[in-house]
Formats: C-alpha cells, structure tokens, sequence
C-alpha cells in the first residue's frame, strides 16, 4: 500500500508532461463540413461573409475565413448542414477569433439542436 502511494505522489509531480491538460468544452466536437454565411450586423452596414465550418458541437462551431471578426462580436449564421432540409439561421457570439474562428451558439431553439445533434452522431469526433 504505501509503495503504491509513493508511486502515485511520484508520477503526478513528475510526470505531469504526460498528460492531456483536461477539456474545458462542454461539448464533444465534431468534425464538419458545414457551408456557412456570417453575417455581422454593424452600426451602419450589414456585411455577410462566407466561411467554412471545420468542426461543430452542441454548443457552436469553428470556421475558417472570418479574421476580420473580434472577439465578442455578435453574429447571424446561416447554416447548410447537410442532415437538414433547408437552412438555419443562429445567433452566435465571437469566442475566439483568427484563422480558426470560434463561435459560441446563443440562440438554438429545439429543432435546431436537434438538428445539430444528429449531424454530430453522423461525424468522427475530433480530439
């Protein structure tokens, strides 16, 4: 017992490096190959932008080709998902910006959701 502990308290000071820092989502992510317009509402223009869905969650999405949004930035998506017969329209926050844009979903009724979980199901999981 007491050698079992000591290798317990020597692995998690010194070998800490091995391990995966956790998860902080709270969602699994998707893989996705999703066609998304965004479009930011500013004071005196509408501008849409066409961007690329990489992977999606329950919870939102990340796209590439949206630099020029901050982050905090609120955001209407237009999206394609495949398993769906038309469209959806989402409201979504800006969470990280960048080459890989990350956008936080703030406006899914249950239909949507619903929506969003089946095309999960049907995709590989990203680590």
């Amino acid at each position: 017992m007491l050698s079992t502990l000591r290798d317990s308290d020597f692995c998690s000071r010194h070998m800490r490096w091995f391990s995966r820092p956790p998860d902080r989502r709270r969602s699994a992510r998707f893989k996705a190959d999703v066609r998304v317009v965004v479009t930011l509402v500013g004071n005196t223009e509408v501008t849409p932008v066409r961007a690329h869905c990489e992977n999606i969650s329950e919870t939102g999405l990340t796209a590439s080709g949206l630099s020029s949004l901050a982050i905090g930035d609120r955001v209407t998506l237009e999206l394609d998902i495949p398993v769906a017969t038309r469209r959806i329209w989402v409201e979504a926050t800006v969470r990280r910006n960048g080459e890989h844009c990350a956008l936080e979903f703030i406006s899914l009724n249950n239909d949507q959701r619903n929506l969003i979980k089946r095309y999960c199901r049907l995709q590989p999981e990203e680590r």
